[in-house]
């Protein structure tokens, strides 16, 4: 019974490392994409503009025309950083957003290197440092996407979306946004199968030290008959 409650203590253990390591890409993708905010598809694509959390991108169509006079259009997308260089947006509640999202995709990462570290470290502590690590990744992925829709009252962003704090105006949230909001959900997820998981390993651990207790009560008692038994025949 032990040995299959180990066996799919270990197989959950398994399935919970592997979505440790898929939130800390999509985390990363939340951190870096250019979409989280942005003109509505309907619109010209010469209006059209994506906002991230440090950058923002324009769609620009230009016009070659080819050898038989016939005009090609084509679309392309110019984009400007504002967390490496000065070139950017400098709005700082998306500069807010952006340390806090980098927080947790930087200890999301970390996350997952402790797991690699089993040989010096027990499977609870692992956990433990999981556990409270994807709580803080949580928290800071949700104040980050609590805190962006306050740039939008920018005046750069009213010129192109006529929008305020958490009134996105002719915008639209992007997929991206949406992502950060399911990555701070998934995170408590985790934290809460980590709780899960230590308590589990806990219990196996309790009962392997009360099994190799008995163990040796059990050998002296049987010693103890034995003896009894030698003496009673020889008398």
């Amino acid at each position: 019974m032990n040995k299959n409650y180990l066996k799919l203590t270990n197989i959950i253990l398994g399935l919970w490392f592997l979505l440790l390591i898929l939130s800390a890409i999509l985390n990363s993708i939340v951190f870096s994409y250019p979409n989280w905010f942005g003109t509505k598809f309907e619109n010209s694509k010469d209006s059209q503009v994506l906002f991230g959390l440090f950058s923002y991108c324009f769609f620009l169509s230009e016009t070659i025309n080819s050898f038989n006079h016939s005009q090609n259009s084509f679309e392309k997308i110019k984009c400007y950083s504002s967390f490496i260089g000065q070139n950017g947006f400098s709005n700082i509640y998306f500069k807010i957003s952006s340390y806090l999202i980098l927080i947790a995709t930087v200890l999301s990462f970390f996350c997952v290197s402790i797991c690699f570290l089993k040989k010096f470290l027990q499977k609870q502590k692992i956990i433990l440092i999981n556990s409270i690590g994807h709580a803080i990744i949580g928290s800071c992925m949700l104040l980050g996407c609590l805190i962006y829709p306050i740039g939008w009252s920018d005046i750069r962003i009213k010129e192109l979306c006529y929008s305020k704090s958490y009134s996105n105006g002719k915008c639209e949230l992007k997929w991206t946004f949406l992502l950060g909001i399911v990555q701070s959900i998934s995170s408590i997820f985790l934290v809460m199968v980590g709780i899960v998981l230590r308590k589990k390993f806990q219990l196996l651990s309790s009962n392997s030290q009360s099994s190799k207790q008995i163990e040796p009560n059990e050998i002296k008692e049987e010693n103890s008959i034995k003896t009894k038994d030698y003496g009673f025949s020889f008398n």
